[in-house]
């Protein structure tokens, strides 16, 4: 069974800032060498790729979201993994 629940992150950026985000994930995404996380940032309005190896920390939270059509993120797919 499969639950839709929010997650808080902390994430590392490129530059290395350390900041938290409340997601909600729809996907994993493979492009070699690295997993992402294909979410809408609800703190940002807008759809936003995590690589795996720069969460420090995840929780879930006791928040449930509905899952968003997804062509709201195909668009944001291309190019995923291009810039390292």
């Amino acid at each position: 069974f499969v639950r839709y629940q929010r997650a808080n992150i902390s994430y590392k950026a490129l530059d290395g800032k350390l900041t938290q985000r409340r997601i909600e994930p729809h996907a994993l995404l493979l492009s070699w060498p690295f997993w992402y996380v294909l979410a809408w940032d609800a703190d940002r309005s807008a759809v936003r790729t995590f690589r795996m190896d720069r969460v420090e920390q995840a929780n879930l939270l006791d928040e449930p979201f509905r899952p968003r059509p997804l062509q709201t993120f195909w668009d944001h797919c291309d190019g995923v993994g291009m810039a390292l």
